[in-house]
C-alpha cells in the first residue's frame, strides 16, 4: 500500500511539474526556434538521425563527444575549450611549472636530428647533453630517418623509467652515451637575475606559474644582496597563467590595503575587489616593467596594478589585451572544461580586454582613468606603456648577412654551435662572458665557406657585431648551460639597457613627470 501511494505521489508531482513548466509529460515536437523541451528533442533526433541515416559510420560515444566540443566552440571565446587526455595535463603542467620527461628539446638539422637545448635542471641538462649534439640512437634504435614526433615519442617515458640515447658531438671522434632517467622536471618562472651597471638588476619572468611570486621574491632578493638599487622584471612575450599569483606578484610590490584589481563575474554578487596583504617588500626599490604585444593576462594584472599605482614605469609596446578570466573546471580525472567565467579592471577602473573582432585603439573616444598621482592611464585594450620603445630591428649589415647565407641560417647556427662545442670541450670558454676575438670570426669565416656558405668580404666584416653576438651565446650555452646564454642574451638585450638607462635616470618621457615613489 505504502509503494503504491508513493507511485501516485511520483506522477502526481511529474505531472505538476510538466504543467508549471508547460512541458507536460508527452514528448514535445522538435523546433528551430521552440522552447527548452523542444530544442532538446531536437537535439536527440539530430544525434538519432546521424547515427542511424548518414552514410559513414559514427558511434554515439564519438556524436556525444563532438556535440560537446561544438558546443563549447560554439560560445566564439578562444580562452573556453574543452580539455580532455594529454590536453588537459599539459595544461595542469603548465601552470604547475613542472612537466614529466628529459628536459630535451630537438630540432632537425640537415636531415638529423639534433639536440636543440636542454630545460634548466633537468636529467639532459644534468648528464651534460649540449645543444648541437647529434642524436644517433634510442634505446639501441637509430633514428635515421626520424622526424621530430617520433624521437619525441620516443623520448616520453614513464617517471623513473631509463633511456638511453649515443650522441655525436663536433670536435669528438667518440660517440658519447647518456642514461637519462625521466622524472618530474620543474620549469622556473623567472631567468636567473643579473647585475647591469650602477646597480639595476634584471630578471625575466617568462609565465605566471603557481611559484612565479615565490621564485620571483628569490631572485630580487639574491640581487639585492649583490648591491641591486633597481629592478627592470621582463615581462615580454609572457603569456600570464594563474591568476592568485598573478595578484600575488603585484602584492609584493604594493602596501597592504592598496587594490591590486576587481574581478567582475555574471553577477554582482560575484564582485571580488583584490588588496595587497603587505607589507610591501622592497619600499626603496625602483622598478621598470618591460611589456610588448605577448604580454598577457596575469602578466597584465601585475602590470596594470603597479602602474596604476604608480609604483613602476611600464616600458615597451602595448601588451595583449587579454583581461577576460577563465575557471577550469574539472569534470572527470582526465576531463575539464575552461570557461571564461569573469573580466579584470585594474586599481583605476580600466578594463584591459580586447575586443574579439580586433577594434583598433582610438585615444579621442576612449575613456581616461587616473593613477594614485593623478597621471592620466586610458582605458585601452591592453595595458599603454607609459614610455614607447622601439621595437628592435634588424640592422642592416644582419639583413645583409641573411642575404648572403641565401635563408640558410639553420646552416649558419650549425656551424656556429660546433665550433662553439669545441671550443667549450677544449676548455678555452672561462667565462659567461667570453669576447669573441677576430681570430674565432675568422675561423667562422673559413667554416661557412667551407659548409658551401659563400658570404662576400664586405658583408661579413660588416656584420662582425652579428657574429660576435650569436657566436657569444653559443660559447655561453655550449660551456654553461641554458641559463647562462639567457643572462648574457639579457645583458646585450637593447630594450632591456633602455629600461634600465629610465631608472638610472630617475625619470622618463622626456622629463615630463617623475614617479613619485622613485626615492
Amino acid at each position: 500500500m505504502r509503494a503504491r501511494w508513493g507511485m501516485i505521489t511520483l506522477v502526481a508531482g511529474l505531472v505538476t511539474v510538466a504543467f508549471f513548466t508547460g512541458g507536460w509529460l508527452k514528448r514535445p515536437e522538435p523546433a528551430a526556434n521552440g522552447n527548452v523541451y523542444q530544442q532538446a528533442r531536437l537535439f536527440e533526433d539530430v544525434l538519432a538521425a546521424i547515427r542511424t541515416q548518414y552514410v559513414d559510420s559514427i558511434s554515439e560515444t564519438d556524436l556525444y563527444f563532438r556535440a560537446t566540443t561544438g558546443t563549447v566552440d560554439h560560445l566564439r571565446d578562444p580562452y573556453s575549450m574543452l580539455l580532455v587526455g594529454d590536453a588537459y595535463r599539459r595544461f595542469t603542467d603548465k601552470l604547475n611549472g613542472t612537466t614529466d620527461g628529459l628536459g630535451l628539446q630537438l630540432d632537425l638539422r640537415d636531415g638529423k636530428l639534433a639536440v636543440a637545448g636542454t630545460t634548466p635542471g633537468s636529467p639532459a641538462e644534468r648528464d651534460g647533453l649540449l645543444p648541437g649534439d647529434l642524436l644517433l640512437t634510442i634505446d639501441g634504435t637509430a633514428t635515421k630517418g626520424w622526424n621530430i614526433e617520433r624521437a619525441e615519442a620516443a623520448l616520453r617515458p614513464e617517471p623513473g623509467d631509463t633511456v638511453t640515447v649515443t650522441v655525436r658531438r663536433a670536435g669528438i671522434a667518440d660517440v658519447i652515451t647518456h642514461r637519462l632517467v625521466s622524472g618530474r622536471v620543474h620549469v622556473r618562472a623567472t631567468s636567473p637575475g643579473i647585475l647591469l651597471d650602477q646597480g639595476v638588476g634584471v630578471v625575466a619572468l617568462r609565465v605566471v606559474s603557481d611559484s612565479a611570486a615565490r621564485e620571483l621574491a628569490e631572485t630580487v632578493d639574491s640581487l639585492r644582496a649583490l648591491g641591486m638599487t633597481s629592478l627592470v622584471v621582463d615581462l615580454r612575450s609572457n603569456p600570464g597563467g594563474m591568476l592568485n599569483q598573478g595578484i600575488a606578484l603585484a602584492g609584493l610590490f604594493l602596501d597592504r590595503g592598496q587594490t591590486i584589481g576587481t574581478l567582475r563575474g555574471r553577477t554582482e554578487r560575484q564582485t571580488t575587489v583584490y588588496t595587497a596583504e603587505g607589507p610591501e617588500r622592497w619600499p626603496d626599490l625602483r622598478v621598470a616593467l618591460l611589456v610588448n604585444g605577448g604580454t598577457a593576462s596575469s602578466a597584465e594584472i601585475f602590470a596594470g596594478a603597479l602602474q596604476d599605482h604608480d609604483r613602476a614605469v611600464v616600458v615597451g609596446a602595448p601588451t595583449l589585451g587579454k583581461g577576460a578570466v577563465q575557471s577550469t573546471i574539472p569534470l572527470g580525472r582526465d576531463v575539464a572544461v575552461k570557461l571564461t567565467t569573469a573580466r579584470w579592471s585594474t586599481p583605476s577602473g580600466r578594463g584591459i580586454q580586447r575586443p574579439l573582432q580586433g577594434l583598433p585603439f582610438n585615444p579621442d573616444t576612449t575613456e581616461i582613468f587616473r593613477t594614485d598621482s593623478g597621471r592620466p592611464v586610458p582605458n585601452a585594450h591592453g595595458i599603454l606603456p607609459d614610455v614607447r620603445l622601439p621595437r628592435t630591428q634588424p640592422a642592416p649589415a644582419e639583413l645583409a648577412l641573411a642575404d648572403a647565407l641565401g635563408g640558410d641560417l639553420s646552416a649558419y647556427r650549425d656551424v656556429l654551435e660546433a665550433y662553439a662545442t669545441e671550443l667549450a670541450t677544449q676548455g678555452q670558454v672561462t667565462s659567461d662572458t667570453l669576447a669573441v676575438t677576430p681570430a674565432m670570426r675568422r675561423e667562422v669565416a673559413q667554416r661557412l665557406h667551407a659548409a658551401g656558405l659563400r658570404v662576400p668580404a664586405r658583408v661579413y666584416e660588416a656584420a662582425a657585431a652579428v657574429v660576435d653576438r650569436d657566436l657569444g651565446q653559443e660559447l655561453t650555452r655550449a660551456a654553461f648551460g641554458a641559463a647562462a646564454a639567457d643572462r648574457r642574451r639579457l645583458r646585450e638585450d637593447a630594450q632591456v639597457h633602455a629600461a634600465a638607462a629610465l631608472l638610472q635616470a630617475r625619470q622618463v618621457a622626456e622629463g615630463l613627470w617623475t614617479l613619485p615613489v622613485w626615492r
